[in-house]
């Protein structure tokens, strides 16, 4: 059983932008308090393993940044490598595709059978596209696209509401303080109080 996780995303460490993962937000300041700059985490919709994190990331809006996507791609290529035996892989015996011309397969159509090849093998049929797959799948990334949309501005919502509310307080205390300061340093006869 793979090790999931609730929040992924990228920090820059030594001018190297990586991948990382957590299970909260708090991870935010053990990797600044560690030198990390540039630290973006993002909630995920759901616990995810470290694969389906970076494909989440890979379309999110917020990391479209070009070393963003750098730090992904290494990610897959790396946890590609590790999968992969050590050692020399068997080399596999060379398999010839049967000859058959263009012509022949510009004219196959689903409903007609391929061309058989000369030799007298399986006929070779370039793989169709199935439009209601493709617009199905056109659909569900821009529900995706639309869902992390309404997700962020919620997010900037709620920061910018907590933001606001920690700036009043703040003001609410100086004001206090101001009060005591004055009140506590003025001599009597500056108060009109003779």
């Amino acid at each position: 059983m793979e090790k999931t996780f609730k929040v992924a995303g990228v920090s820059t460490l030594n001018g190297a932008v990586t991948v990382r993962y957590a299970n909260d937000l708090t991870r935010i300041k053990v990797l600044e308090k560690n030198g990390h700059t540039n630290v973006h985490l993002v909630d995920l919709p759901n616990e995810m393993t470290k694969e389906a994190a970076v494909a989440f990331l890979r379309i999110h809006p917020e990391f479209q940044d070009a070393d963003m996507q750098a730090a992904f791609t290494a990610t897959e290529t790396t946890k590609a490598e590790k999968a992969e035996p050590k050692g020399k892989a068997p080399k596999e015996p060379k398999v010839k595709a049967p000859k058959v011309s263009v012509a022949a397969l510009a004219t196959a159509t689903d409903e007609t059978p391929a061309p058989a090849a000369p030799d007298g093998t399986e006929p070779v049929v370039a793989p169709a596209v199935n439009p209601a797959v493709a617009a199905i799948k056109a659909k569900n990334r821009e529900t995706m696209r639309k869902t992390f949309a309404k997700l962020n501005a919620q997010q900037r919502e709620e920061r910018a509401a907590a933001d606001a509310l920690k700036k009043e307080e703040m003001q609410l205390e100086v004001d206090n303080y101001m009060k005591d300061v004055t009140a506590d340093s003025v001599p009597a006869f500056m108060r009109n109080e003779i």
